[in-house]
């Protein structure tokens, strides 16, 4: 399997895959009681992404999901750190994948 066996690039690249996934999931799932009809919305979504095919790229499909920025608001409401954390991580992510994406290494 190339997770374990592939250069550092490529088991980052499938860290993020499936991280993404995961969490794609269990926000569906940790919003399912409170806003059934945008978990499933969700679901679907990563459902049909997930069996269209080559699963690259899938950190954008899950973006079209709502119940994960339902779920990382609610949790940045309710504890400031974890909003600044996340937003630190989420530039320094970002960054990340631009400056890949600028050097021609990378179009996930």
């Amino acid at each position: 399997m190339l997770l374990f066996s592939g250069s550092a690039q490529t088991r980052v690249y499938y860290l993020i895959e499936f991280s993404a996934i995961i969490f794609g999931l269990t926000a569906c799932i940790l919003t399912l009681k409170k806003i059934p009809a945008l978990s499933i919305f969700g679901l679907l979504i990563i459902l049909i992404s997930l069996t269209s095919g080559e699963s690259q790229g899938m950190s954008r499909y899950i973006l079209a999901a709502p119940s994960v920025f339902i779920l990382l608001g609610q949790w940045g409401e309710k504890n400031e750190v974890f909003d600044r954390s996340w937003t630190i991580a989420s530039l320094l992510l970002f960054g990340m994948m631009a400056t890949t994406f600028t050097l021609n290494m990378w179009a996930g």
